[in-house]
């Protein structure tokens, strides 16, 4: 899923692979309170299987992309809950293979 903005996008990457494309906002940030938003939602479940079920659900996409499977809009958008949620809790640096890429609009 490849969108643009008049800000640019966001690309997200999950081992290396571009999994998904969003229209940037004014600032990362937001996606980045999304993960926290998701965390805060799942406050009942320890913080250990949390980890484990984002982790799990990223792999799956991953897998998925690999694959060249249909994924839905809702699929991307969850994806991209839980990669800023596992950002959040520092279980993953943004860097060359996890993490996202801030893209300027394309001229």
């Amino acid at each position: 899923m490849l969108r643009e903005s008049e800000y640019g996008s966001v690309s997200l990457f999950w081992n290396g692979l571009l999994i998904s494309m969003f229209e940037r906002e004014e600032a990362v940030e937001d996606y980045m309170e999304e993960g926290e938003y998701l965390i805060r939602e799942t406050k009942g479940v320890p913080i250990k299987r949390q980890v484990l079920i984002y982790k799990v659900y990223c792999e799956t996409l991953y897998k998925n992309k690999k694959k060249k499977k249909r994924i839905t809009y809702e699929e991307h958008n969850l994806f991209r809950k839980c990669l800023f949620a596992l950002m959040r809790l520092n279980i993953i640096q943004n860097d060359d293979n996890y993490g996202y890429l801030n893209m300027p609009k394309r001229k």
